[in-house]
């Protein structure tokens, strides 16, 4: 149940989420993080799983390494 709660719920979390998780009220990331804590509870995750804010900051950060390592992004100079 843990592999399939990591494979579709987180990554449905993670879907785009260096895109939208900066538009994301405080309101917005307290109910995805009561969600999170909910499913700890009732053992559908394991409980190693880290919070949602690190997990959109380790996701902003593979992506912003991801430019830096491509030369040929559009963003590189």
């Amino acid at each position: 149940m843990h592999d399939v709660f990591r494979s579709i719920v987180i990554s449905r979390l993670l879907y785009c989420s260096p895109a939208w998780s900066g538009f994301c009220l405080a309101a917005h990331h307290t109910k995805l993080e009561a969600f999170l804590r909910r499913c700890r509870r009732l053992g559908y995750c394991s409980d190693d799983i880290p919070t949602l804010t690190e997990m959109f900051e380790e996701a902003d950060d593979k992506r912003f390494s991801r430019i830096v390592a491509n030369n040929n992004h559009v963003l590189q100079q």
